[in-house]
């Protein structure tokens, strides 16, 4: 995964001013793909940018910017696919793409759709879960899930 240049920051009612979205480390030219399936529903300018919107069904689309987009509206896209490139103007100071979510409206971290961000829990080498159940009661139901 690209390096996380700025994170998710919505703010406390939705008029005022957050961050609606995450900064991922991008080059100009860097190819974009599509994070999960759907429909392409805007591919063109906001302001000063160039912006996709891929609509994933169920209330959830994805917008991408500044981004050159390869594929029209109402094309059909599979995960993985190819659908533009990071635009020049970046929405950091630095080379980035700024990736934002909606979910029936509402901005929600893309972070949560890509990552598992549960605690991990390391084993010690060499050990069985089963002789290690004797540790303190937090890590034996962490363990036991």
């Amino acid at each position: 995964m690209p390096a996380l240049i700025r994170s998710f920051d919505p703010p406390a009612q939705r008029w005022l001013a957050g961050h609606r979205g995450v900064d991922l480390a991008a080059p100009a030219g860097a190819e974009i793909k599509a994070p999960a399936g759907g429909r392409v529903v805007f591919a063109g300018w906001v302001v000063d940018r160039r912006v996709l919107t891929i609509d994933h069904g169920g209330g959830l689309k994805s917008s991408f910017e500044p981004l050159e987009s390869s594929v029209p509206v109402g094309t059909a896209v599979a995960k993985g696919t190819a659908v533009g490139s990071v635009g020049s103007g970046s929405h950091c100071s630095t080379g980035c793409l700024h990736w934002g979510v909606r979910l029936d409206g509402d901005y929600k971290d893309p972070l949560r759709y890509v990552s598992d961000r549960r605690p991990s829990v390391l084993l010690p080498a060499g050990r069985s879960t089963e002789q290690i159940t004797g540790l303190s009661g937090s890590v034996a139901n962490l363990l036991s899930r």
